[in-house]
């Protein structure tokens, strides 16, 4: 199986995955990785067993050093994604283990980066309420029949989660084992209303019709679609959980396209019970990225995520305050700083990065990331350099 593994890998990468050679004395193996992956930090340390640096910030404990990662770190910009997806569609790529667990471990290969997140998308929970999902070209997902309250009754029973996102549990499970003990992996989800949002208009929409008609002409029927997609949402991260997850993230991207009352009236009630419902069943820290909303800010009390992300068009040090330094807060580079002539505003870029880390401080804890995930122009070697200035500014 792993002889196998190792060569699927290799015919469609052009290189090895990096070994788990657990058969060797632990010394041996810590001088033989050298020859496969990118030179190790010295792991932060409690007692005798490696700390997970971004678990840590997201419980407050500051570690030593700020932990980093990046939204869509594994994806189009990298080469070596660009080799698989040029073989395998999107959707085979999420749900074949060995190719979304080489996907995900990608990104850690070429950066000093904290965390892995699985490579996944928000859009596959759906299936379990009996939608099909397909990427159409030039025009992104499509889930169909499109969800309304006329035919919600009849799609409460058709897939069970953990039965039909076994594949997902098999991909944590390979990427744990070739992650180094400091470094932690993500599971996410999307939250109930972004998710809804896409069920409900059959693909991205920009006014958001269909969900807002079924809100507010059958307010009952609503709730209960939310309440019932936030406890599926809450079987599929305690699955990811199960499997390995340290942390958990939910992405709330549309809860914008609501007046703060409608949003408090129809969507604050299922995403608070979610997360305080994760965070208990799985036992591990919880993320939630609002976007742009900052509207959001006073329910974060509410909410009690343990990581709050927020978009880049958020002022960090403004986000601290609203939430009286009380969470751990992630983000929030423009990724657009990492595109074009980077090099050319390499000061602006330096002082932006500063100004996040600076405000960052002042949280219960901070994990530094782009306020947005990453786009295909992003350049490799502004990545490389914004790490530098992280770990550079942690002395």
């Amino acid at each position: 199986m792993v002889k196998n593994y190792a060569e699927r890998v290799y015919r469609i990468t052009g290189h090895l995955p990096i070994p788990r050679l657990k058969f060797l004395p632990s010394l041996l193996q810590k001088y033989t990785l050298k020859a496969w992956a990118t030179p190790e930090p010295a792991p932060v340390m409690v007692g005798l067993v490696p700390m997970k640096t971004l678990v840590s910030a997201a419980k407050g404990e500051k570690p030593n050093r700020t932990p980093i990662w990046f939204m869509r770190q594994a994806g189009r910009y990298l080469p070596e994604y660009q080799k698989i997806r040029a073989q395998y569609s999107f959707l085979e790529v999420c749900r074949d283990p060995e190719l979304a667990a080489e996907v995900t471990l990608q990104p850690m290969r070429r950066f000093d980066l904290d965390a892995a997140i699985l490579f996944a998308d928000i859009l596959l929970i759906p299936e379990v309420f009996g939608q099909s999902l397909r990427f159409d070209k030039g025009h992104g997902p499509v889930l169909s029949p499109p969800m309304h309250a006329d035919n919600y009754a009849e799609s409460l029973l058709k897939l069970d989660v953990a039965e039909h996102f076994g594949y997902l549990g098999q991909t944590i499970q390979k990427v744990k084992r070739e992650l180094r003990e400091d470094q932690a992996l993500i599971g996410f989800a999307g939250a109930p209303f972004t998710v809804a949002c896409y069920m409900c208009e059959g693909s991205a929409s920009k006014n958001f019709i269909n969900i807002k008609n079924w809100m507010l002409s059958s307010p009952v029927s609503f709730l209960h679609f939310m309440h019932t997609l936030a406890e599926k949402t809450a079987s599929y991260l305690k699955l990811q959980a199960d499997a390995g997850a340290d942390t958990l993230m939910l992405f709330d991207s549309w809860g914008n396209h609501l007046s703060p009352k409608l949003y408090e009236q129809y969507v604050l009630p299922s995403l608070k019970w979610l997360v305080a419902e994760v965070q208990k069943t799985s036992g591990v820290p919880v993320h939630l990225y609002i976007g742009q909303d900052s509207s959001r800010l006073p329910w974060v009390k509410e909410i009690k995520p343990d990581v709050l992300a927020v978009d880049w068009r958020a002022d960090m040090q403004t986000v601290v305050e609203a939430t009286g330094g009380k969470v751990c807060v992630q983000g929030n580079l423009d990724p657009g700083l990492m595109v074009g002539d980077w090099r050319s505003k390499k000061e602006l870029l330096k002082a932006e990065i500063d100004q996040i880390l600076t405000a960052g401080s002042k949280a219960k804890g901070h994990i530094f990331n782009v306020g947005h995930g990453f786009i295909p122009q992003t350049d490799i070697s502004a990545v490389e350099f914004v790490i530098e200035q992280v770990r550079a500014f942690d002395g």
